[in-house]
């Protein structure tokens, strides 16, 4: 890996040429539903999967124990966009977005486009949304010093972002025409961001990423934009720790992020991007909008994954490399072990008891809606990840050392949580698991 600072800016480059070689992992498939998955979400310790699928198995909205589907017991009639569980100071509830549902003896102005559940039954929740419109992408609950209230995106109407507080749904003045939201701390206090295909938000410039505090829209370091400056297009916003605080992803169709040239993917930590690329892939071969449908994060393996979710596209420098998911170990890329041409549209990470996988949601080859994947467990002692006899050699330890002095969290090997967690200790425990070798 080269890392490339630009400034305050970093980009992280994979400079070998066989960037997109298979990680190891185990693809389980369950019961296959007929259609595709949008969204995977954890709602009353149950899985629920919603997207636009029929049958047995249940019909847009379903649950998932690990062996089965669970049909609710009242099922929606039409496709789910977007599920999310969200908290608006009464309570986690489960959230669904969708085009329009008529949820028979609910009034149709009461269950259009965002509807509730309480684990028994769907109600309306008033949201003012049109049959045939853009849809619900993306749902999140911000406090913008008044309390907490559930925002909901629909892009590509000229009713962009609402706001449900007190149980009444209001537009959001000047928003952009965001698919993507996110709420981040910058460190000034948690903000509002929105990303899509814009150019303007609050009546200031803006592309493609947005934030919103305090009733004011600004753009975020310099925008994400494609080919010289136009507007980007982002799909996917998510927050998440991979054990060095929390950072901003968005995914899309740019190769800009601020200055720093990029490929589809950066990060952003409150003052600067860090863009990822890939040697050998110069540019797009076209505006690729809904290319990064979804983020993820393992963290209890060694190292940390980062897990992308990606759609159809064509034009990778390795023909391989369709689709499906990506999976970045803080020094180069990889194609998790998975079908290779799906398209995955949601994700959801399952950690716990020594074990680390994820639920992968989409359109597979198969055809497969849903799978499991389960990274092979990792060789803690071979830091470089060599492949080459032998595996273990001098080079792990300076590539520890290296590590260890950036204050990387990989390097805390005996996991202790006291100040300072990296310590002579680390270097005792890695001794220890070196001598034991891979097998060990």
């Amino acid at each position: 890996m080269r890392a490339t600072v630009l400034g305050n800016a970093a980009v992280l480059v994979l400079a070998s040429t066989g960037w997109a070689q298979t990680m190891c992992g185990v693809w389980e498939n369950p019961p296959p539903l007929i259609g595709h998955v949008r969204s995977i979400v954890e709602f009353q310790g149950e899985v629920y999967i919603g997207g636009s699928f029929f049958g047995a198995n249940g019909n847009y909205v379903t649950r998932w124990n690990g062996t089965s589907y669970v049909p609710l017991p009242q099922q929606l009639p039409s496709q789910v966009t977007m599920l999310a569980v969200l908290d608006d100071g009464t309570g986690p509830a489960l959230y669904a977005g969708g085009s329009s549902w008529n949820l028979g003896p609910l009034p149709s102005n009461t269950a259009m486009g965002v509807v509730k559940w309480n684990g028994q039954s769907w109600s309306g929740t008033g949201f003012p949304f049109n049959p045939g419109g853009a849809g619900v992408t993306d749902m999140v609950v911000y406090d913008d010093g008044t309390g907490p209230a559930v925002y909901a995106a629909s892009p590509g109407t000229s009713q962009n972002l609402w706001r449900r507080s007190g149980g009444a749904w209001s537009l959001v003045a000047g928003a952009p025409s965001g698919k993507s939201l996110a709420v981040f701390d910058d460190g000034a206090g948690p903000a509002l961001y929105s990303g899509g295909t814009f150019t303007v938000a609050g009546g200031v410039f803006a592309r493609s990423i947005a934030k919103l505090r305090q009733g004011v829209w600004s753009e975020v370091g310099g925008g994400l934009t494609y080919n010289g400056g136009g507007p980007g297009a982002v799909s996917c916003l998510r927050v998440l720790d991979l054990g060095q605080g929390p950072r901003l992803f968005a995914g899309g169709g740019f190769n800009r992020a601020g200055t720093v040239p990029v490929h589809f993917i950066a990060s952003w930590d409150g003052a600067a991007w860090t863009g990822y690329r890939f040697a050998g892939y110069q540019q797009f071969g076209v505006t690729a909008g809904d290319l990064v449908s979804s983020f993820a994060a393992l963290r209890e393996t060694h190292p940390p994954l980062l897990l992308v979710g990606m759609t159809l596209f064509y034009t990778y420098p390795d023909p391989q490399l369709q689709g499906g998911v990506l999976a970045w170990d803080g020094e180069r890329w990889f194609q998790a072990g998975l079908p290779a041409t799906g398209q995955v549209y949601a994700m959801l990470p399952r950690e716990g008891a020594g074990s680390s996988k994820v639920l992968v949601g989409g359109w597979m080859p198969g055809p497969v809606a849903l799978g499991t994947w389960t990274p092979c467990p990792q060789c803690y002692a071979n830091c470089d990840w060599s492949t080459a006899a032998p595996v273990l050699n001098v080079n792990d330890f300076a590539c520890f050392l290296q590590k260890f002095t950036a204050g990387d969290v990989w390097a805390n090997c005996d996991t202790s949580s006291a100040s300072p967690a990296l310590n002579v200790n680390d270097f005792v425990c890695f001794m220890g698991k070196f001598a034991a070798g891979c097998g060990g």
